[in-house]
């Protein structure tokens, strides 16, 4: 029990504290300790205090110190662990959590956030257990439902993932990102029932504003329906403001200054081995040192990949910020002084836009990562150019949209030959589409269009990518419902690296884009190789990368209008696909989509116009 004494000065500390004013909060604590330094309740108010000032190292000491003092104390146990999971201190979090929960058995709020410990160190198993035993006790328990269904998702257990989804939608059926969560999930096993019913269920109570959750930006992406620009931005501010992604300056602007290089800072945790880091890390490398210092803020722990390796080389230094919470890690980018700092996450798997709405830097930018516009109010710009995002669709961006003269990324042609097609599972004659995009961006206009292909392309072949197994046989069932053939689907497993999978891609003759949401880093890694691309020019940012990338490439031949239109010109470079390939491979010489370092030098323009602006 509190000291009597120390009661008054206890609830001044708590009055604080629930009206946001943390510093006042931490010093009524700290002016009950000068009196009463065995207090522990004013050492868990210090402590509570000091994490929202973003000062995580000295707000675990003073928990720490509260519990040596009471160690029965469920509150501050529970406390200590969701601090520890908010920095990704999982194990530490656990222990904690765990620890607080066998003294709180009947705490469902407790039991759900030892459920997220579990859930994060990938104890898939133990994490299901807790969301069951919740919801068993209470069925209306949303975030149990929902983050059942992220559990199971993860432990690759689609089907059941989607029926813990549909539970959260039935205990709330304002909850949209369940709902939007959930057909994501169809979308990637290409299931296509109900896809008439996605705008009407999901989109318009979205634009509406009737949700208690807005529906997840990628999974929105991911939908078969047109969403307009206007829409978008619509959703992404409702996101944006439902999240609490909102500008929360904590820093003085570092001032500008006159000459000197331009000191720009890149944020991502997908520096290593994965698409982003496949583009992003060669163009960084090529920044003129002479006039620009760059950082790589680095929010991952490094996986040992080339790419990851190759980065060092060709930056001024990578900063490890995997193990700072959002406050030290805003405070740490603050401290180098960074001018433009760049955001290649957008709304995608392990952002950290916290970092970024306490504005570390005196300009912000967002780039590649995301399609469309973020909603945040603490970025300064999108880098894009005029065909992914027009200059028309600025009203429906949150950022002023910075337009590169040519496409948004570059990238270097890759020499090499064919393997062999027998090696790959493919026939030595007649023409390969291909089509390596995942299966959530497949969809029944599309794939329509394609399997029209096959059956006027005597002797084809459509290459798809082998995921998982339900939708192969999903899309097997599609195309004999289109009297075609399943045998001429083929599905290319997984390669053994990165440099297998692209040379395996010379062994086509054409790919084909997806509709709703375009190749992206794929796309442009068929053009690297020599591979021609056709694509459907759409109305959103996703729906018209594909036009941005053939443009730079100099093919604009490739680039249809229509549904009929992509069915002509994909007829077209079947008849005769060496003739395109040549046009391609000539382009590869004096194309801007292929020249890295005019567009690093243009990308630096641009960075110098934001930074003087």
């Amino acid at each position: 029990m509190p000291n009597p004494l120390a009661t008054a000065g206890l609830a001044r500390a708590a009055e604080h504290l629930g009206a946001g004013r943390f510093a006042a909060a931490r010093e009524a604590a700290d002016a009950v300790l000068a009196k009463h330094p065995g207090e522990a309740e004013a050492h868990h108010l210090r402590g509570l205090a000091l994490f929202r000032e973003g000062r995580a190292e000295d707000a675990i000491d003073a928990l720490t110190s509260g519990l040596e003092l009471n160690p029965e104390s469920a509150d501050m146990l529970a406390n200590l662990g969701q601090m520890q999971l908010e920095l990704g201190n999982f194990d530490a979090a656990h222990d904690c959590l765990s620890a607080a929960l066998d003294m709180a058995p009947d705490d469902n709020e407790l039991r759900l956030r030892t459920g997220l410990a579990a859930q994060s160190l990938s104890r898939f198993g133990e994490a299901e257990t807790a969301y069951r035993e919740i919801i068993r006790r209470d069925p209306a328990f949303v975030a149990a439902h929902y983050n059942l269904g992220l559990t199971l998702s993860s432990a690759g257990r689609l089907d059941n993932a989607i029926a813990a989804y549909e539970g959260a939608a039935r205990a709330d059926p304002r909850e949209l990102s369940a709902r939007s969560a959930a057909a994501q999930l169809r979308q990637a096993q290409c299931q296509w029932a109900g896809i008439d019913r996605l705008r009407a269920e999901i989109i318009e109570p979205a634009l509406r504003g009737a949700f208690s959750r807005p529906p997840l930006l990628l999974d929105v992406l991911a939908l078969p329906v047109a969403v307009t620009p206007a829409e978008f931005g619509t959703l992404a501010r409702s996101y944006a403001r439902a999240h609490g992604l909102v500008a929360q300056p904590r820093f003085s602007p570092p001032p500008r200054r006159e000459g000197g290089r331009l000191r720009i800072g890149y944020v991502s945790g997908d520096f290593g081995d994965h698409p982003v880091g496949h583009l992003v890390g060669p163009l960084i490398s090529r920044h003129d040192r002479a006039g620009f210092e760059v950082t790589a803020y680095a929010t991952t722990a490094d996986d040992g990949s080339a790419e990851r390796r190759n980065l060092v080389t060709g930056v001024e230094k990578i900063v490890d910020l995997s193990r700072l919470d959002p406050a030290a890690a805003a405070a740490r980018i603050h401290q180098d002084g960074i001018d433009v700092l760049i955001d290649l996450h957008g709304h995608t798997q392990g952002n950290r836009l916290e970092i970024f709405a306490q504005r570390p830097a005196r300009k912000q930018a967002t780039w590649l990562g995301f399609p469309g516009t973020t909603g945040a109010d603490f970025f300064d710009a999108v880098l894009a150019d005029t065909i992914a995002a027009p200059a028309g669709d600025q009203p429906h961006y949150s950022e002023r949209l910075l337009h590169l003269p040519h496409a948004y990324v570059a990238v270097e042609p890759a020499a090499g030959v064919a393997p062999p097609r027998s090696s790959l599972g493919l026939p030595e004659k007649g023409i390969v589409f291909c089509a390596f995009n995942a299966p959530h961006k497949i969809e029944p206009l599309g794939f329509g269009l394609w399997m029209k292909l096959l059956a006027e392309t005597p002797g084809s072949v459509l290459w798809l990518r082998a995921d998982a197994r339900p939708a192969q046989d999903n899309l097997r069932r599609e195309a004999q419902a289109r009297g075609i053939d399943a045998q001429r689907l083929i599905f290319a497993p997984r390669a053994a690296s990165r440099a297998e999978h692209l040379a395996r891609q010379r062994a086509a003759d054409l790919f084909l884009d997806t509709i709703f949401y375009n190749a992206h880093a794929t796309a442009a890694d068929a053009l690297a190789i020599g591979l021609p691309v056709v694509t459907l020019k759409g109305g959103s940012f996703a729906a018209r990368v594909g036009a941005s990338l053939l443009k730079a490439a100099g093919l604009e031949a490739l680039i249809a209008a229509s549904p009929d239109e992509y069915l002509t010109i994909a007829r077209r470079v079947a008849a005769d696909p060496g003739a395109t390939k040549a046009k391609l491979a000539a382009a590869q010489q004096t194309a801007p989509l292929f020249d890295a370092a005019r567009f690093v030098s243009d990308l630096e323009a641009a960075l110098r116009k934001l930074a003087s602006s």
